[in-house]
């Protein structure tokens, strides 16, 4: 008989896919999610996540006390994965001690070595509720194994998951996307040359100006950048490459069979964010065989190897950090 799992969580982003399908063919699970989309950083093509569900979620759309507590009276399950320290957790735990139920509570965080030891925490909020929460769960399942000894240090709790796919499924989208890559290739006419990649929103906390900056200094002819994203620095981003003369391409942003075939045409992804709980495009880029500079402050530099392989962040003009 399969352990009655009960999960909880926001919405499911793509590279959590391969992660919740894995639950549901463990566990006799339930998953029930707050939203059918992120509320920040929304995808276009929702439906294309949805069809690669191998379950069918259920949705809350306003996870208060009375929502929460009633699936837990109604599944009864065996655990519960909640979603690091927000009000879910709080309402499942408060069920857990006054109903005097034995249900193990499992947090997933998305906390990194870098933010739990140098105050760049997501805000005092967080850091203030994981200090009072994580004591009272039972597990906490973490994306680098540096914050895994960090919590087992402080809290004796702690277990090390990071954010990966199923290489057997992702091998077949990459190999589905070689046309489009190939077709992207030539539009922009990409031939013997170095491509570099960013991925991200387009937010001052990725600093994308310092990549831009570094990118600048190589060999034009030589090389290109290609920047993925949307976000509310786009202009200014637009203004320094400008302002550089380097040849920077800007693609907006791509999902889907699109991203896949950027990433295929790259040679290396840079993610030189300031702060970054983990970074799960490294995971993507790697998959399809790029090379990756990975900032040190970003938890996915424990998925790469080599001694040159993480970089200390490149600070803009004028950071404090």
């Amino acid at each position: 008989m399969k352990t009655r799992l009960l999960v909880f969580h926001p919405a499911v982003a793509p590279y959590r896919i391969d992660f919740f399908n894995t639950l549901a063919r463990e566990f006799e699970a339930r998953i029930v999610l707050s939203y059918e989309n992120l509320r920040m950083g929304r995808f276009h093509r929702y439906e294309e996540i949805r069809n690669q569900l191998e379950f069918s979620p259920l949705y809350l759309n306003n996870p208060d006390t009375k929502g929460i507590w009633a699936q837990l009276d109604d599944f009864l399950p065996q655990i519960v994965i909640v979603p690091e320290y927000g009000s879910i957790t709080i309402k499942v735990l408060a069920h857990r001690l006054l109903k005097r139920e034995l249900y193990k509570v499992v947090a997933m965080s998305d906390d990194c070595y870098d933010m739990l030891t140098q105050g760049r925490d997501f805000t005092a909020a967080h850091c203030l509720m994981r200090s009072i929460l994580a004591p009272w769960l039972d597990e906490v399942i973490l994306p680098e194994p540096k914050a895994v000894d960090y919590y087992q240090a402080h809290y004796g709790r702690g277990l090390f998951f990071p954010i990966i796919r199923d290489e057997k499924r992702a091998i077949k989208e990459y190999t589905s996307a070689f046309p489009q890559a190939q077709a992207l290739a030539e539009e922009l006419d990409l031939a013997d040359r170095r491509i570099f990649i960013s991925v991200s929103r387009l937010e001052s906390i990725k600093n994308i100006q310092a990549t831009i900056r570094a990118f600048s200094q190589l060999d034009r002819e030589a090389n290109q950048l290609l920047i993925v994203g949307e976000g509310s620095s786009l202009k200014e981003l637009k203004h320094l490459a400008e302002t550089t003369g380097a040849d920077i391409r800007f693609l907006g942003r791509l999902e889907g069979p699109e991203l896949a075939a950027a990433y295929l045409v790259a040679d290396c992804l840079v993610l030189s964010s300031i702060c970054e709980p983990f970074g799960a495009v490294v995971n993507e880029a790697l998959l399809a065989g790029c090379r990756c500079l990975v900032s040190n402050r970003a938890g996915a530099a424990c998925l790469v190897e080599g001694k040159h392989s993480v970089m200390p962040v490149l600070q803009s003009p004028g950071s404090k950090r």
